[in-house]
Formats: C-alpha cells, sequence, structure tokens
C-alpha cells in the first residue's frame, strides 16, 4: 500500500511526471456512471454487473452506485502500482489495487490530461467476470495480483 505522501505525486517511466496529483482527479459524475452502465452512446463502458458490452470486463453486483464506483476509484488511487500514458487516446491509465470493504479488485482508472476521469473498469478480481466478443457471460477474471505489478 502507498502512504499519503505517495498519493500525490507518480512518476512514469523514464522519469516523467503526471501533469497533475491524484487529489486533483476529478470526482466521478453522472456522466462517468452512465459510461460505466454503458448508456452513454459512446460503445463503450459497460463496466456494471449487468452489462452486456462486448469484450468488457465487470464489476461484481456491489458496484452498484456512481458512490461506490467512486468508492472503488478512490482505493484504486490510493493503492496504484503503475502509470503509463496511452498517446493514440491522449490518456493515462493508471492502475491500481481497490479494497472496498473485503472485496479485492485490480482496477484501470483512465483519466484525461486536464485529470477528468475517461472510464473505470476491472482488470480481475473478486466476482469479475468477462464478457466475450458477443456480449455474452465469458466467465469469470478471478483475482491475480501479478497483473497489479506487471505491464498492460
Amino acid at each position: 500500500m502507498i502512504d499519503d505522501a505517495d498519493f500525490n505525486f507518480r512518476r512514469l517511466p523514464g522519469g516523467a511526471r503526471l501533469p497533475f496529483t491524484f487529489a486533483e482527479i476529478a470526482p466521478l459524475n453522472e456522466w462517468d456512471y452512465a459510461h460505466f452502465l454503458g448508456v452513454d452512446g459512446t460503445g463503450g463502458g459497460g463496466h456494471n454487473h449487468g452489462s452486456m458490452i462486448p469484450n468488457a470486463t465487470r464489476f461484481g453486483a456491489d458496484v452498484d452506485s456512481l458512490p461506490r464506483l467512486q468508492s472503488v476509484q478512490n482505493s484504486a488511487l490510493r493503492r496504484h502500482t503503475m502509470t503509463r500514458f496511452d498517446e493514440d487516446r491522449g490518456t493515462f491509465l493508471i492502475r491500481g489495487l481497490a479494497i472496498v470493504g473485503d472485496i479485492f479488485t485490480v482496477v484501470d482508472v483512465v483519466v484525461d490530461t486536464l485529470a477528468i476521469p475517461v472510464s473505470i473498469y476491472p482488470v480481475n478480481g473478486d466476482f469479475v467476470r468477462r464478457n466475450d466478443y458477443r456480449g455474452l457471460d465469458a466467465g469469470p477474471a478471478p483475482l491475480d495480483l501479478r497483473s497489479s505489478r506487471t505491464g498492460f
């Protein structure tokens, strides 16, 4: 786990720095929650437990509200393990371990260069499931802590 001093400072590979601190990342809003539900019109998102978005990973049923999703994001940022810049999309992908109650989930938080959230989705973890290319359930994505420490 990281300490509070580390919470506001992150290095990228090669010594580059994020242009913001984690404390400056905007809170999630209704648009973010609509994206999470897969109803924002982008064709993406859909990381809620009932989603049928193709190839999406889905949080367990316990992530069922905007406040709960915010608590997952906050926890993942506090337990950040790596960050990378996606040059194609112009976004930062921040991977961390979210621990909410007794549920552990490796989570990717995607933010733009102005620290505005773009997406949040589970990589794997307790109660996480994957959809196949048709949007049908393809089974569990059990917790694998190696994915929180190694590449994307």
